[in-house]
């Protein structure tokens, strides 16, 4: 029998020629998902598919790489994330494109360059793994941000429908995407507080609110069977974005109304906590696009509540019955059924607040005394208001604007 020694010296002299003329089947597969990079420990496929290819856990990054090896394609070069590929001889750069889209292509000394495009420079090429090539915060190597609208990490499920978002790190043991409402009971004791409305002395639960866009957003606890204190943050231990207290004492109505205006698309967490004891309590969540409230559109605020927001845009309304108002504003409607005591503040607000009352619209008679400007920030207002339609008017004073709490009691 004819041995293969023969065979194996001859391939020893002629070296590097002979090889060329053999291309190696790709003998270093690991399985896995083809091209996934991130912690090789936990991941450990490293198998781009190509075969030309060296792939590898990178020990140092724990990546995983894919070394190109010429050698493996017979006199062709090997290209990462295509495979061999014969350069091409070209006069100019036309010459060069394959058509796919995949590649930027160059006609250097007479022969086609080619390289994956990677268009936001996250070390992912375009057809090589990265689901959107116009965003640096969206491929393999990233982690699911719940909330955002994206799949960040390109496992082809986008927030909570990706399985990373149904556990909430921060305890939450209740969702609401968007819009939507959750009940249930509470009881025990409570720690956690709002660093603005009252302290809540009783139970609270917590509740995560994703928003997949930016968003107008009404939280209410209209029918829980217990005195409460709504307050929302960003994270779990993050800053206080807005809360609400008794919407009217006076009239008994001890349940939470908050407006959010131009709220951020992510996730946050709504604390529904207990003035004293706890017991049954109910969360709606409401949303709409983002507007500026104005004469035109006015937020109806008439049952009470606490809206934040951010007083921008043009200045519409010239003159003011109590001072200078040149900066832009903010307009909320109010139905009075039966008339009575209200209270209008805006003491929270960061800008140098004009604030009035008017019948029926922005262009009708203005309440006597409800107009005051006596701070260089925000003002308050409490007086007798006769059933009808009025309208509050947030203004800045000498063109001042910005973010507002408004707060109203029927």
């Amino acid at each position: 029998m004819r041995s293969n020694a023969g065979r194996l010296l001859l391939v020893t002299l002629l070296g590097l020629s002979a090889c060329s003329l053999l291309v190696e089947a790709d003998t270093d597969r690991l399985g896995g998902d083809p091209g996934s990079g991130g912690d090789c420990d936990e991941n450990p496929g490293c198998d781009d598919a190509i075969d030309c290819t060296n792939d590898f856990c990178n020990a140092g990054t724990g990546d995983c790489e894919h070394e190109p090896r010429d050698e493996r394609c017979g006199g062709q070069r090997c290209v990462p994330g295509q495979g061999c590929e014969a350069p091409r001889d070209c006069t100019d750069d036309v010459d060069c494109d394959d058509g796919t889209g995949c590649n930027e292509a160059s006609c250097v000394d007479d022969r086609c360059e080619v390289r994956p495009i990677d268009a936001d420079g996250d070390e992912f090429p375009r057809c090589g793994g990265d689901c959107d090539d116009g965003a640096g915060a969206v491929n393999p190597d990233e982690e699911e941000v719940c909330g955002d609208g994206l799949d960040n990490d390109c496992n082809g499920s986008t927030d909570a429908d990706d399985p990373v978002c149904d556990v909430d790190p921060c305890g939450a043991v209740q969702t609401i995407e968007n819009a939507g409402e959750v009940e249930g009971d509470m009881g025990g004791g409570g720690a956690a507080n709002s660093e603005v409305c009252q302290r809540g002395t009783g139970p609270e639960t917590m509740v995560r609110l994703i928003l997949d866009r930016e968003s107008d957003v009404v939280l209410e606890t209209e029918g829980s069977d217990f005195d409460t204190v709504l307050y929302v943050r960003d994270g779990c231990d993050g800053p206080e974005i807005g809360c609400s207290d008794n919407r009217s004492q006076n009239r008994g109505m001890l349940d939470s109304r908050l407006w959010l205006q131009a709220l951020h698309a992510g996730t946050y967490y709504v604390f529904v906590d207990s003035a004293d004891g706890g017991g049954h309590y109910r969360l709606r969540a409401r949303r709409a696009d983002p507007r500026a409230p104005s004469c035109g559109e006015a937020l109806d605020i008439s049952g009470g509540g606490s809206v934040i927001g951010r007083t921008e845009g043009p200045n519409v309304i010239e003159t003011g019955p109590c001072s200078d108002v040149s900066g832009p504003e903010a307009v909320f409607r109010l139905e009075l059924g039966n008339p009575g005591q209200v209270s209008v503040s805006t003491t929270e607000s960061e800008f140098d607040v004009v604030q009035y009352v008017r019948r029926d619209d922005c262009e009708g008679v203005a309440v006597d005394g409800a107009c005051v400007d006596s701070t260089a920030g925000g003002e308050q207002w409490d007086g007798w208001l006769e059933r009808g339609r009025y309208v509050v008017v947030l203004d800045g004073y000498n063109g001042a604007s910005g973010r507002y709490v408004l707060r109203f009691f029927p």
